[in-house]
């Protein structure tokens, strides 16, 4: 007779659970965020140049991502979406420009994406360039 009651109380355990399962909202569909590579190092550079990359920021959720506004920690690092929108499954180019003027030595800047992915609010991309004077 114990063998019967614990199969019984195994299987109202699994209906409970089944049960539980059934009743759970729905997952909302969520735009994610994923950008690629997430630094760029430009290796060694003279002064006073213009450098510029492109990073691509795929949208990997099932809902559209919105990105922007964008920011840097310097003026001398600027940023141009190719898109505003993504939606899921597709991609969009990010341009990063870094001008060296008078750096010398390691230089790295940040860029910030804001997006409306909720496990990820800002995209942060890294640019660097070991800059040298007189080459």
């Amino acid at each position: 007779m114990t063998r019967h009651r614990a199969r019984l109380a195994t299987l109202a355990a699994a209906l409970c659970v089944a049960g539980a399962a059934a009743d759970a909202p729905p997952r909302a569909a969520a735009p994610r965020a994923v950008v690629e590579p997430a630094v760029f190092d430009f290796g060694a550079a003279r002064q006073d140049r213009t450098l510029s990359t492109q990073f691509t920021i795929r949208n990997h959720g099932d809902a559209v991502l919105v990105l922007g506004p964008i920011a840097s920690d310097c003026s001398c690092a600027a940023a141009w979406l190719g898109a505003s929108r993504v939606e899921p499954g597709a991609s969009t180019a990010l341009r990063v420009s870094l001008q060296t003027r008078k750096a010398r030595g390691a230089l790295q800047r940040k860029v910030l994406v804001r997006t409306n992915d909720p496990k990820q609010t800002q995209l942060e991309l890294r640019v660097r360039a070991d800059v040298k004077v007189g080459e």
